[in-house]
């Protein structure tokens, strides 16, 4: 196909259709309407669009790497298998200057050989070029502003008493003061949602389960309505821990890092007194928790064979009085035997000894599944340090504010008060500093979230049963989990075996059939 106007030739054209959810009153044109103003241009500049290159998308582009669709079209770009796009605005492309850079360097590597907009006329020379670096700062200083704005607005609300987001259980947010109020939609119980809430905080004070209570709550018709999902939700025993640990229900907002006491700003009716939300915090400490079993190696890779079931795992004392980790079937109706660690290592061991040589083929199935898992721990660990950032800045906080009572307040103030002052202000230090112990620890984690070359590959697969041996229970756990799938036991030894790729590729398969156990 051609495009006309310019006279370049166009194997394929791709349609790219967004609209945000964080447009203020969703003034931003439709996707739809998007989609029949850009067929139109396409049509008139002589380029046909299949219907599967029409790419609709409906994240914000405020942040590079947030919209899987575009990442995909600019992957398929540079692999020159689409060599034309159109879009509404260039805002709909990108908001951020890293996606921005991407765009005007397919440009000027003559990857992207058409770009064309409804709403914005672009030339592809330097002129243009230009014109479109400045529509993107443009569009990128819009977003960062509306962003200030909104994050103003929600600061100024919250001062003012007004919530923002998913209502909180057992209360609705008026419409016209924006405060909360007490829930009085009726349950089946001819109990209001507050009423139904405030008895699970009693049912709580007395010592209830939350399984207990959660169960109470929805026979007796507590149901939630989300607002995004637009359906009711019943109560689950994670949502009513959250419940029970929420400052709110006493009387104390806290959003967007901000502590708000709405006692003091309108007639707000709580559900609890600050005496018994203490109580009931008693029951949510963790030293108070039944503690968990001990974790042992290799729990739930090796099953029985007869049963199928997982080996259940212990340190049972000998008849010398000796320790040692064993695998047994807990099925009372199985005969099969137990098994010991040790030979559950010993093989281990032995099939990391008889790899066959490693070949790129291999390599490259090694970075598949390295690349994924990589991708599921960083963002494990960028969440966890996003949650740590906001604990310790809100500690520094408290703690900044504690110094200043102190500076200016301290000596009128009586002894077990600025002893209490004192011992906070030393509490806070010693979280901060764990928090910077933390983060820094996760800093050195993520630099590490980088596959390895075929060169170190290599040598780790060299020096792996030596390291394995020399590693402890938990490391010993965790490469195993990287290897195998499973192992299964029968009369007290291992009968079968099943490895992950490329592992399974490696593993030489005489070593497994000859008299030992089966590959599967």
């Amino acid at each position: 196909m051609t495009d006309t106007s310019e006279s370049v030739t166009v194997k394929r054209c791709v349609i790219y259709l967004r609209k945000s959810e964080d447009d203020p009153k969703k003034q931003v044109r439709s996707i739809k309407d998007q989609k029949r103003e850009c067929l139109m241009l396409a049509e008139r500049s002589g380029m046909k669009v299949k219907n599967e290159d029409i790419i609709e998308e409906e994240r914000s582009a405020k942040r590079s790497g947030n919209r899987s669709k575009f990442t995909k079209l600019i992957e398929d770009i540079r692999k020159r298998k689409i060599d034309g796009l159109i879009a509404w605005h260039p805002d709909r492309l990108a908001r951020n200057m890293k996606e921005a850079g991407e765009i005007i360097d397919l440009l000027d590597e003559e990857i992207l050989k058409v770009l064309k907009f409804v709403a914005h006329h672009y030339e592809n020379d330097y002129n243009g070029k230009m014109a479109l670096g400045i529509n993107f700062v443009i569009a990128k200083q819009y977003s960062d502003k509306l962003s200030v704005d909104v994050k103003r607005g929600v600061v100024r609300a919250l001062s003012e008493g007004k919530s923002s987001g998913q209502y909180k259980p057992g209360y609705i947010r008026s419409e016209t003061t924006k405060y909360y109020e007490p829930n009085e939609e009726m349950c089946d119980n001819k109990m209001t949602m507050f009423g139904l809430l405030g008895k699970a905080w009693a049912m709580r004070i007395d010592g209830k389960t939350l399984e207990e209570i959660a169960e109470y709550m929805n026979i007796n018709g507590y149901k939630r309505r989300l607002k995004k999902a637009r359906k009711y939700q019943e109560i689950s025993k994670q949502k009513l821990a959250k419940v029970f640990k929420d400052p709110f229900y006493y009387g104390v907002l806290m959003q967007a890092g901000q502590e708000v006491d709405l006692r003091g700003i309108y007639e707000f009716i709580p559900m609890v007194t600050e005496e018994e939300f203490l109580k009931v915090q008693h029951f949510n400490r963790p030293e108070l928790e039944v503690p968990k079993k001990h974790k042992y190696p290799f729990k739930g890779l090796i099953v029985c064979n007869n049963c199928e079931k997982n080996l259940t795992a212990g340190a049972p004392r000998s008849r010398s009085g000796e320790k040692y980790l064993r695998y047994w079937c807990a099925n009372k109706d199985c005969d099969n035997k137990s098994i010991r660690a040790k030979e559950v290592i010993e093989y281990m061991v032995a099939l990391f000894d008889n790899l066959e040589t490693v070949t790129k083929d291999h390599y490259e199935e090694y970075l598949k599944g390295a690349k994924e898992f990589i991708r599921k721990e960083e963002g494990s660990l960028l969440n966890e340090q996003c949650q740590l950032l906001k604990k310790q800045k809100f500690a520094e906080k408290e703690f900044e504010e504690i110094v200043v009572v102190l500076m200016t307040k301290g000596r009128g103030m009586q002894t077990n008060e600025r002893k209490a002052l004192e011992n906070k202000k030393n509490k806070l230090s010693d979280s901060i500093k764990q928090y910077e112990r933390r983060l820094e620890k996760l800093d050195r984690q993520l630099e590490k979230t980088i596959p390895m070359d075929f060169e170190s590959f290599l040598n780790t697969l060299k020096t792996l049963s030596t390291s394995f041996l020399a590693a402890d229970a938990t490391t010993k756990d965790e490469i195993a989990r990287n290897i195998f799938l499973n192992l299964g036991v029968k009369g007290g030894e291992i009968a079968t075996v099943s490895v992950k790729e490329p592992f399974k590729s490696m593993a030489e398969k005489d070593f497994v059939l000859n008299g030992g156990p089966g590959w599967i």
